[in-house]
């Protein structure tokens, strides 16, 4: 386990081996990394609403609203001969 985090680990540091880890850090180590890459409140709250604005975007687009306009406007044959099909029997 110690092999993996060191491996990990070594991969952001700079290091190559496990065995350097303990010696020698390297140039970023994990408290630099953290204090680089925090996102501010404003940020996160903006990324919050883009999340939220996709996901209604995409999971409550009315797609049976657009399927009724599409058969609307298009009037496509293979409805024609469907309702034709109900019609009959």
């Amino acid at each position: 386990m110690s092999w993996d985090i060191g491996i990990f680990h070594s991969v952001y540091s700079g290091n190559h081996h496990p065995s350097k880890l303990k010696s020698k850090p390297g140039p970023l180590d994990q408290d630099s990394l953290l204090l680089e890459h925090t996102m501010s409140f404003g940020q996160r709250v903006i990324l919050s609403v883009g999340i939220l604005l996709i996901d209604l975007i995409v999971f409550f687009l009315p797609l049976s609203a657009l399927f009724l306009v599409y058969i609307i406007l298009a009037n496509p044959v293979w409805f024609r001969e469907f309702l034709q099909k109900l019609n009959s029997s």
